[in-house]
């Protein structure tokens, strides 16, 4: 196998005009990665400008400050540009920390060095063991899928090639590398499948491992017809969307609920360009939030994201858009959440969302605006006692992500003073004309 030519195909395959991308390719200093730093300097596809590295040190085995030195020798070399970094990772789960940490390092690059896309050395071996370990957590067909050689902003360009070819590849080239001494580590699962299983069906049963691999295709082949599917459903089932949320209407389509979990992981990819993973477990808890839960419920799915029951209607949401600081009310163009704040004129009277007529002595004592807290009272001039804020907001039939928008309007004691179209705690008619001031929230 000509890898050269492999590497070039894919890329061209893949992609449109190559040789104007830029790619971060994740290097560890083993024989996988530096193959591919050597095949894609000697690529007709790639530019070695548009080229950069990365490189973890975790510090876990005892070559791997060589690895690092062989990696920046690599770079130097070759005039590349490498990020290194030695992060401090517990060990408890330390694989999955590891890869979460590189990710998640790497797509802070991509933004800040204009990166097209991530490559890593991924290959047919990594895949194999990948399917070895799914088919023995019993994963469905949606996900007994196991590496895809391109997911969103990550590509694989040797995903084809065996070990086999990469190290006869590495020996043929006098190429040097780094052993990862935790790589014969038994006692991690893929290891043992790698050293152990693998070989022994090679040579006992290699019927086997085909028979892995044409499933594997059959599956892939069924994900990517559901997929067709379910991206042509997003308009009928996804009520709304933004940047930063999408409204699911589950009412509107029957769906088997063993593929709800694609159809969550596809319009999370799509609309919030957030890749939905989580250990089965977490995946068969939030499955029943979905079914079981009642309105107002939340489901934390991960730091990121947060899933929040709006009668049966599901509002997936960025854990940042909920998270706004307590602002003082001061300026014009004031932003909150997908509204501007304007004092007085206002750019366009059709785009009105909220108003307040404010008394210009209480503005002056300074008001503030915060989001809706569970336990909210404001006080009832007509009741002479404090009534929840969460009954005036179920009175006027205001939704769950609208009561995440609202702004609430209190003074620097914490004190509810005003809720647009709401609440009043001062009556209209107790303010004078000259000394009031309309705020308005405009939709931007």
């Amino acid at each position: 196998m000509d890898l050269i030519n492999e590497v070039d195909s894919q890329l061209n395959s893949n992609f449109e005009d190559v040789k104007n991308l830029n790619f971060l390719l994740l290097i560890s200093g083993g024989v996988d990665s530096v193959v591919l730093l050597d095949l894609l300097i000697k690529s007709k596809s790639v530019k070695t400008k548009n080229l950069y590295l990365f490189h973890c040190n975790y510090g876990i085995h005892k070559n791997c400050n060589e690895a690092q030195e062989l990696c920046e020798m690599l770079a130097k070399k070759n005039g590349l540009k490498i990020y290194s970094f030695n992060p401090l990772l517990k060990n408890n789960n330390f694989e999955h920390r590891a890869r979460s940490y590189r990710y998640k390092v790497s797509n802070r690059l991509i933004s800040r060095e204009a990166i097209d896309f991530i490559l890593t050395a991924h290959h047919l071996d990594d895949h194999l063991e990948t399917l070895i370990i799914q088919k023995r957590n019993n994963a469905n067909s949606n996900s007994n899928l196991g590496i895809h050689q391109k997911n969103v902003n990550i590509f694989r360009p040797i995903f084809n090639v065996s070990k086999k070819n990469i190290k006869f590849y590495a020996k043929e080239n006098n190429i040097s590398w780094i052993e990862d001494s935790t790589n014969n580590n038994l006692k991690i699962l893929r290891n043992k499948i790698r050293h152990k299983e693998i070989p022994f069906l090679r040579k006992e049963n290699p019927d086997t491992l085909d028979e892995i691999l044409n499933e594997n295709k059959y599956n892939l082949e069924n994900y990517k017809t559901l997929k067709s599917k379910i991206l042509v459903s997003e308009q009928l089932l996804v009520e709304k969307s933004t940047e930063n949320y999408f409204i699911v209407d589950l009412s509107k389509k029957y769906i088997p609920k063993v593929n709800l979990k694609l159809y969550f992981q596809i319009y999370s990819k799509l609309i919030l360009k957030f890749d939905l993973r989580a250990s089965k477990q977490h995946w068969l808890s939030f499955i029943n939030f979905i079914y079981n839960s009642k309105s107002g419920k939340k489901f934390n799915f991960d730091k990121k994201i947060v899933v929040i029951n709006d009668k049966n209607k599901f509002i997936f949401i960025k854990s940042s858009y909920l998270k706004k600081n307590k602002i003082h009310l001061l300026e014009n163009n004031l932003s909150w959440f997908d509204t501007r704040v304007f004092f007085g004129n206002i750019p366009n009277e059709n785009n009105i969302k909220y108003k307040v007529i404010i008394d210009k002595k209480i503005l002056k004592n300074g008001i503030f605006i915060r989001n809706w807290k569970n336990g909210d009272k404001c006080f009832s001039q007509y009741y002479q006692s404090y009534i929840k804020l969460s009954d005036i907001f179920i009175n006027n039939k205001v939704t769950n992500l609208e009561k995440i928008q609202y702004p609430i309007l209190v003074d620097s004691n914490d004190e509810i003073l005003y809720v647009p179209n709401l609440y009043y705690k001062y009556h209209l008619n107790t303010i004078e004309s000259s000394n009031s001031q309309n705020i308005y929230w405009i939709n931007e």
